[in-house]
């Protein structure tokens, strides 16, 4: 998984190809792209793709700007197996006029780092919303039972550590997708909101002896203090530190001085 920025001016591409998908979304401007022997315009906001070996160039003289995911073809592969038990390849449409999709790859570019199991888990959902809405493959998903307990317990023994969904189909032999799937349909959330769940409680029970908020940041899994501030107030609606006030931790916490 590669993410590039990239800013053109008057600036034209010979026909060429990858090897993987490329998907982007036109952050400025306007784009005329030739795929094969089309052509289609590509304007700010709308999300293009360019599938394996399909020859494309650009032949622009405007100012433009895009951010490109590149993704390897076999694990888009993968999940098309996961989703429709099939091992099958997927062409995408190279335009996609999709709410839903742009949100989902907004965020992905939000998030600093790619290979964070929250960033997987959204780009898992944004290839299954491409697989069942854009492309040609008849989708009919299948179940799958499998033991939840040794990920659970994998989790709970580890919830603190940088666990990734590729730990999670090591241990348990299910693919990401039904993992994601699995916990949705049992606990109405993903792997990493269970993961964010136990990291929050977590600090709560630091929070009470009295620690400071940078050092629960750090001990907690989190990317930093600002990053443990925004996720507890997600959860609870307020900062840790309006949390202590409204409730009678701060009363417990000024005993232990």
């Amino acid at each position: 998984m590669l993410l590039i920025k990239s800013n053109f001016s008057k600036t034209n591409f010979k026909p060429h190809i990858h090897d993987n998908f490329s998907i982007g979304i036109i952050t400025e401007g306007k784009c005329p792209l030739h795929i094969k022997k089309e052509k289609r315009l590509i304007k700010k906001g709308e999300i293009r793709i360019i599938n394996p070996l399909e020859t494309h160039y650009v032949e622009n003289n405007n100012t433009w700007s895009y951010v490109n995911l590149f993704l390897e073809k076999d694990y888009v592969y993968n999940i098309v197996s996961s989703i429709t038990s099939l091992s099958s390849e997927v062409i995408f449409n190279n335009k996609i006029e999709d709410v839903k999709i742009k949100n989902l790859f907004k965020k992905i570019i939000s998030i600093n780092n790619l290979n964070h199991i929250e960033s997987e888990e959204i780009l898992i959902e944004l290839i299954e919303n491409l697989i069942k809405k854009h492309s040609v493959i008849n989708v009919k998903e299948y179940k799958l039972d499998f033991n939840k307990k040794e990920i659970l317990d994998y989790i709970y023994a580890n919830y603190l550590e940088d666990i990734k969904l590729e730990d999670l189909e090591k241990i348990s032999g299910v693919s990401k997708y039904h993992i994601i799937r699995t916990f949705k349909k049992y606990f109405f959330l993903t792997p990493y909101q269970f993961i964010l769940k136990l990291r929050i409680n977590h600090a709560l029970d630091l929070i009470k002896k009295d620690y400071p908020l940078s050092l629960i940041a750090v001990e907690c899994g989190f990317f930093d203090q600002s990053h443990f501030i925004k996720e507890f107030k997600k959860i609870y609606g307020l900062t840790p530190f309006n949390f202590i006030q409204n409730t009678n931790l701060s009363q417990n916490i000024e005993q232990t001085l």
